[in-house]
């Protein structure tokens, strides 16, 4: 199915932006996450009650783009679902629980109707999964061939949370699964937000700082070193695929993983079993936050071998 027409048959050109507006709204109201106004879609802006937010109200705000995070090959309810899922894994970085999404489209004339209705299904799909209801959004059109898709999400939060600051020399460095090679395999599409690992996390405590991996660890990793350290990395587990690991500097650079990345400050081989004994799978130890003794080496990113310790020079994905 692809995005784009030939032609105008079919296509968003022929629906007014009221309309387009109101068919989406319809097909959100279908699966059941779109509330009558207030709380949901129909005024000028949505009255959503405090109460529901908890100690802290968690807020986060991402896109997908044509051509960026997504092709147009991919299957639209996928990258629709993507939409939703990589907002849920900022919330669940912090610790939180996501309630409300507001969603906002650019579209260009030419783009196919049936493209962005099996879009707007994944994306509900995905809402009824994680118990998320829209409360409201909007839809701009241009020329020429584009789309994008702005997502807001709000989320309840307890009174600790996770968070990128916090930690300190010493601290262990972690990740939930194998990294790199997200496109190949297509995880950038499938991926499941780490809201139970999180959640997990932050009960069990000792976690000094946490984010999920959207830009790769050669980029997200320097967010979390502590002022005065580097990060010195080893045995940092890579995605298999058709056979092989994709390699270290996929597996540091590639981005779009969604798995947490955190510091702990306790025992490694307690933390290890009591994750293992709750979800039947591994985390991985990846390294830690040391001092550094040159001045230029703070906030850095180094690579431990058997015969050495060099700088990681590489760079993130960049969207």
């Amino acid at each position: 199915m692809r995005c784009f027409l030939k032609t105008s048959k079919g296509s968003c050109g022929e629906l007014g932006e009221k309309r387009l507006i109101s068919k989406i709204t319809e097909t959100m109201r279908r699966y059941g996450v779109a509330e009558p106004s207030p709380s949901g879609p129909g005024d000028d802006c949505a009255a959503l009650p405090a109460k529901n937010f908890g100690s802290n109200m968690l807020c986060t705000s991402d896109a997908v783009i044509l051509g960026v995070h997504f092709s147009e090959s991919d299957n639209p309810r996928l990258a629709g679902a993507k939409l939703l899922k990589r907002n849920i894994s900022d919330i669940a970085a912090m610790g939180g629980k996501p309630l409300y999404a507001l969603s906002s489209a650019i579209i260009s004339k030419n783009l196919s109707a049936r493209w962005l209705g099996e879009f707007c299904r994944g994306l509900c799909e995905a809402a009824r999964e994680y118990g998320i209801k829209f409360c409201g959004g909007d839809l701009a059109r241009v020329e020429g061939s584009f789309f994008s898709m702005h997502l807001s999400l709000l989320g309840s939060g307890a009174k600790r949370l996770l968070a990128r600051s916090g930690g300190k020399e010493g601290d262990l460095i972690y990740v939930t699964a194998p990294l790199g090679g997200s496109f190949e395999s297509g995880k950038h599409l499938k991926f499941v937000p780490r809201l139970k690992e999180a959640q997990f996390l932050l009960n069990y405590g000792g976690v000094g700082a946490c984010m999920d991996i959207s830009d790769g660890i050669a980029s997200d990793l320097k967010c979390l070193i502590p002022d005065g350290c580097r990060a010195v990395l080893e045995n940092v587990p890579q995605t298999v695929f058709r056979g092989r690991e994709v390699g270290l500097k996929k597996a540091l650079c590639d981005g779009e993983d969604y798995e947490l990345l955190f510091s702990h400050s306790g025992n490694a081989d307690r933390l290890q079993k009591a994750y293992k004994r709750k979800f039947g799978k591994e985390l991985y130890l990846i390294g830690r936050f040391e001092k550094a003794s040159k001045k230029e080496d703070r906030g850095k990113i180094f690579v431990k071998t058997a015969s050495s310790v060099e700088e990681f020079t590489g760079s993130g994905f960049e969207h």
